[in-house]
């Protein structure tokens, strides 16, 4: 959405990114960097029929600026007074109890944890401005029932988007289709293992041969994959668990924007039509960033104390 958004030209106070070196605080060099995007604040106007009958909004009146550019947000005003100007939108007709909602401006004002952090760092923010994308709507009266009425100027609904959320987020499951030649997203994986205890084990069925997977984190958080095996069952009914071709001592740790491939290698006496089903075993957990935000505002990984330990694997016959 950044990308869009700033194509025309990146304010430089837009979006923030700090970086921060703090030796003692995190074990991953100390070195951490924090991004704060801006929340998204939609600014509407609400009608709402409270009366008995139906109502037709013949025109809602006011100004309307047509920059489609993202810019510095100013109140701007149409007419002094609140007087009625030339209508934008209307012929709207309202059922008993019937709402009608106008969108007005999209705002992008700066993220409160900015302030916070800035505040626990003990240092002074940065001037930012709040900004605006699109069209924006000054509403000065709305003609309803064919009578005029002008509005008073009181403060206007929003509703804030934010891109973050204290609900879970999970690590994505890719997996290789050689018959489409692309990798085919298979949704979220441990998505109850939210937390440096919760370690869990995921399961994940594929008709056929499937032998390469991809691991993507694509959300504020880190992921600990701890290990990962394939069982693949063959039409005979012979069964092979298969560990990936290269492993790691301990978890695997995935920040942010990270991916780790997995690959398993069959026998080549095993041919795709031998094959029945692929299941993926998945055993690890994930933290939100959030979750390791420390007194002075950073975050710190910690790493899970409980790494898995697997036998040897060895091929088995179903009976």
């Amino acid at each position: 959405m950044i990308g869009y958004l700033t194509r025309n030209g990146f304010p430089e106070d837009f979006a923030v990114l700090i970086g921060v070196n703090d030796p003692a605080g995190c074990d991953l060099g100390g070195r951490q960097a924090f991004f704060f995007p801006r929340p998204l604040v939609v600014e509407t106007a609400l009608v709402e029929n409270t009366s008995e009958h139906v109502i037709e909004i013949g025109q809602f009146f006011g100004g309307q600026s047509g920059d489609m550019t993202l810019r510095k947000t100013s109140y701007f005003r149409t007419t002094a007074g609140g007087a009625i100007s030339r209508p934008i939108v209307g012929n709207i007709k309202l059922e008993v109890g019937g709402r009608a909602l106008l969108v007005t401006r999209l705002l992008f004002p700066t993220n409160s944890a900015l302030e916070e952090f800035f505040n626990k760092q003990k240092r002074e923010k940065p001037n930012m401005s709040t900004y605006a994308y699109g069209p924006e709507l000054n509403l000065t009266g709305v003609s309803i029932d064919g009578e005029d009425f002008s509005l008073d100027g009181t403060s206007a609904n929003f509703i804030s988007l934010t891109g973050y959320s204290d609900e879970r987020s999970c690590p994505l499951l890719y997996a290789w289709d050689d018959k489409l030649g692309d990798w085919v997203n298979h949704d979220k994986i441990l998505h109850d293992a939210h937390g440096p205890t919760l370690v869990q084990t995921e399961e994940r069925s594929f008709a056929g041969l499937r032998t390469i997977f991809r691991i993507s984190e694509e959300e504020a958080e880190i992921s600990f994959i701890h290990s990962a095996t394939l069982r693949v069952e063959l039409n005979n009914g012979n069964v092979f668990l298969l560990l990936p071709d290269i492993q790691s001592e301990g978890p695997t740790t995935l920040l942010f924007g990270q991916e780790m491939e997995l690959n398993f290698s069959v026998s080549k006496d095993i041919t795709v039509a031998d094959v029945k089903s692929s299941t993926l075993s998945i055993t690890g957990n994930y933290e939100r960033y959030s979750d390791h935000m420390t007194t002075a505002g950073m975050y710190c990984p910690v790493k899970s104390k409980t790494p898995i330990s697997l036998p040897l694997l060895r091929s088995a016959t179903k009976r």
